[in-house]
């Protein structure tokens, strides 16, 4: 079983100068015997008081009374909640400990165990500290029951209903409980692992103390502008569509570009709505988060606007509405982003004042064109920047002191194409940092390292080598290497072929035009149904779904294969039978197929799935007949 312990902070951790105090200056009452268990690099770091979780040889459960000002020792006690999860190797002493947050902000030590597997061996030798950021969690959490995302008047009431104590509930003041939390553990210093918003906490704490920062790990950056403040992402509207037609040579053939192409799907849409097309739904499928959906959607527009509505139909069925999450304990989330962040609006002005001139960014600045503000999300869309309109409580303090030199700790920051900020972005923040280096994910999406997707396990070997040995790490993989870390799955597709004669025909020697044409169309349903499976996506896909023109199609993840049922990805060609996906993604399909002629044919294809290429390769029979074959994109 756990141990749980509470815990005050000693109170010379209570102004700031008394946190740069040398060790050597502090005394400390534990026994050498303990001291050797569980220091960091040997023995414990002296310390005026030392936690009893400090020597604990399991996982343990503690909590401390801070100030909730840092900067009045006289200010009222919240408690700040954390887990301690010893190394693994409990015979020789730790090597370091690993403070990680896996963002949100939210409640943090629920993620301890997905944190544990994340990094794995590097908890061999090192200990593992988690810790409930204040408002979150078990640290005098911040609730209120009436909270309801999707309604700004029930915001505002919860921000007067806290009262102006929140003004506290801050990063500036989360990382000085963190490092409350480090010193009462008698830890002389930390890695940081932040992921998503705790790169924040992690960039914030490696600034404020750079003596204690070891190392940083930043997975899936959510960047710091130059005074210290968190900056709204804006500007990616197209970008990622651009990048991946233009690795397609049947998307990069389309008239014009994608940007182009989706500027005009808006204006038919403007000017003849399609309530299956959502306007709204259109920027969900271009963000890359849906990878099915950036893989068609520039040719189901071509499509759209050529008068075949149903791929782009298809694709939008279900994303018509934008819904939040409503709880009560997002009053804690609410507190740290909207205090951390800066906003097209003065924060102190009255909420009138506040609203015109966030309206006024928006009709002068058009951050989301070539989409407007009311057509995201079907006109229910609330960004963080609207959430925190209606939350008065602005941060005195930015995450990290606008004043304060970057130090030259080692830092590794993981970013990816298809995440909020791109890796450009993220590069520009991160360089600060004298001593950084930036692994580029291609394809990748968010929380790289701790994500199923087939490239986390490459994120993961170059972070765990990182943080266990900061100073000499596994070199990181250019972006263009081909043992590197890349999500790209795909490529995307051209068109949307009517008929088995639009589909380009097969390269396959011993088989008849007509044959080539069948097998190419086969083929082309089969691998339509499987892109919908693809293990890198991060949206996830009923079991059961319609084919393009007709049928269905049903899967079963735990034998992971797919019943087609007279499904039809063209007009002309109904498709049935199995296929199977299996090791290393090599993939059969077994189908009986009726064609344009009403005859039936059995078929047996065999190719390699989720593989970024242009033709696939494809072994298999129609008929008992044998064959290779090379399939083009469509």
């Amino acid at each position: 079983m756990p141990s749980a312990f509470g815990w005050k902070v000693p109170s010379n951790h209570l102004r700031m100068a008394a946190l740069a105090l040398a060790w050597a200056a502090v005394t400390v009452s534990t026994t050498p015997s303990l001291l050797a268990q569980d220091g960091p690099a040997g023995p414990l770091a002296p310390s005026t008081e030392i936690h009893p979780c400090a020597t604990a040889m399991e996982r343990c459960e503690g909590k401390l009374q801070v100030p909730l000002d840092w900067d009045d020792p006289g200010s009222e006690e919240i408690t700040v909640a954390f887990v301690r999860v010893p190394r693994a190797d409990t015979a020789r002493p730790a090597t370091g400990t690993v403070l990680a947050n896996f963002g949100g902000p939210t409640a943090a030590i629920r993620w301890a165990p997905l944190l544990e597997q994340v990094l794995g061996p590097v908890l061999d030798r090192q200990n593992l500290l988690v810790v409930d950021p204040r408002g979150l969690g078990e640290s005098d959490p911040l609730v209120c029951p009436g909270l309801d995302m999707t309604d700004p008047d029930t915001v505002a009431a919860c921000a007067e209903e806290l009262g102006p104590r929140i003004r506290h509930f801050t990063t500036d003041q989360v990382v000085r409980d963190m490092d409350a939390v480090r010193e009462a553990l008698g830890v002389p210093e930390i890695s940081f692992y932040g992921n998503s918003y705790g790169t924040v906490f992690a960039q914030a704490y490696a600034i404020r103390f750079p003596d204690r920062t070891s190392a940083v790990y930043l997975d899936s950056v959510v960047p710091l502008d130059e005074d210290g403040w968190v900056s709204e992402a804006y500007g990616r509207s197209t970008d990622l569509v651009e990048l991946i037609c233009g690795r397609s040579p049947t998307c990069s053939a389309l008239p014009g570009s994608p940007t182009w192409t989706i500027e005009r799907l808006i204006e038919r849409l403007r000017a003849e709505p399609d309530p299956s097309v959502p306007i709204g739904a259109l920027r969900v499928l271009i963000q890359g988060v849906n990878l099915v959906g950036t893989r068609e959607v520039i040719a189901a527009s071509v499509s759209y606007l050529e008068g075949d509505a149903a791929p782009l139909r298809r694709l939008t069925r279900g994303l018509g509405g934008g819904e939040r999450t409503t709880a009560p304990e997002e009053a804690g989330t609410l507190a740290i982003s909207c205090a951390d962040g800066r906003f097209p609006f003065e924060p102190h002005a009255p909420l009138e004042e506040r609203r015109r001139q966030f309206e006024r960014f928006y009709e002068t600045e058009q951050p989301y064109a070539p989409f407007r503000r009311s057509e995201l999300l079907g006109g229910s869309f609330v960004s963080w920047s609207e959430d925190c309109l209606h939350w008065p409580t602005p941060g005195e303090d930015p995450p990290a002191p606008p004043d304060a030199p970057h130090p030259p700790v080692p830092v590794l920051a993981a970013a990816s194409d298809f995440d909020t900020w791109s890796p450009d972005q993220v590069a520009e923040a991160v360089g600060r940092f004298p001593s950084s280096t930036l692994l580029r994910v291609r394809f990748g999406g968010h929380a790289l390292a701790a994500g199923p997707w087939g490239y986390s396990e490459c994120v993961r070997e170059v972070m765990r080598s990182f943080l266990a040995d900061p100073r000499h790490p596994v070199p990181v993989p250019a972006p263009d290497d081909p043992s590197g870390c890349d999500g790209e799955s795909y490529r995307a597709v051209g068109s949307f072929p009517l008929t088995v004669a639009d589909t380009p025909p097969a390269d396959a020697e011993h088989l008849s035009p007509a044959e080539r044409h069948l097998v190419a169309a086969a083929f082309a349903t089969a691998a339509d149904a499987v892109a919908r499976r693809d293990p890198t996506d991060r949206v996830p896909r009923p079991r059961e779904e319609e084919g393009l023109r007709g049928g269905y199609t049903r899967w079963d993840p735990e034998a992971r294969t797919i019943t087609l049922d007279e499904v039809r990805f063209v007009e002309d060609l109904a498709v049935s039978g199995t296929i199977r996906i299996g090791p290393e993604h090599d993939t059969t399909a077994e189908v009986a197929v009726v064609g344009p002629d009403g005859a039936a044919r059995e078929l047996t294809l065999r190719w390699r799935a989720f593989l970024p290429e242009n033709e696939t390769r494809v072994a298999g029979s129609i008929d008992d007949q044998g064959f290779t074959a090379r399939v083009p994109l469509h």
